[in-house]
């Protein structure tokens, strides 16, 4: 599977105010891969990167007064989830030009359950071996999973080991 920019946005940023970079649309999970920023108008900058859950007070404060050089770019390569009402939110220090801003991930309707969806849809079999291929390259990043395993070799689905998260009464 292949990530997708999932935001590209062009902005000016306004001193102090917080600026929506990407916004999760109703009943879909985002699995963001890398935020890539990037600072053209030749002037340092300082921004805080957060997840806005939408007005319910506990945002997630990314990185906070986070320095960007002069004519820098920055990027976040740890992956997080986002879940519906949530916005990847910046703040900039100054009202400098921060020009561009690359969001890449997985946008997956929430009652499809994301990439394992992708993953039952396909085969877990074909699945598994797609990931083995993976993992002879770099096996940090892929490590074995004995669930998956048992499941390649049973042919089961990995929905009939995983509670439906699909509606929101079903979660526990």
């Amino acid at each position: 599977m292949a990530s997708e920019v999932l935001k590209l946005a062009t902005f000016r940023g306004d001193a102090s105010t917080v600026q929506a970079l990407l916004t999760v649309a109703a009943g879909h999970t985002y699995t963001v891969l890398s935020v890539t920023i990037c600072e053209t108008a030749a002037a340092a900058e300082v921004f805080n990167l957060l997840i806005d859950d939408g007005g319910g007070g506990s945002d997630t404060y990314i990185y906070h007064t986070q320095a960007l050089a002069a004519s820098a770019t920055f990027e976040h390569t740890s992956k997080f989830v986002m879940e519906a009402d949530d916005h990847l939110s910046i703040i900039t220090g100054s009202s400098s030009d921060i020009d561009v801003c690359y969001i890449s991930g997985y946008g997956f309707p929430a009652h499809r359950g994301g990439p394992m969806w992708q993953a039952d849809k396909i085969g877990i079999d074909k699945f598994a071996q797609q990931i083995a291929k993976h993992r002879n390259a770099d096996v940090l990043t892929w490590p074995e999973s004995q669930l998956m395993n048992t499941l390649a070799d049973s042919k089961e689905k990995i929905a009939n080991f995983v509670p439906d998260t699909s509606n929101p009464s079903k979660r526990t």
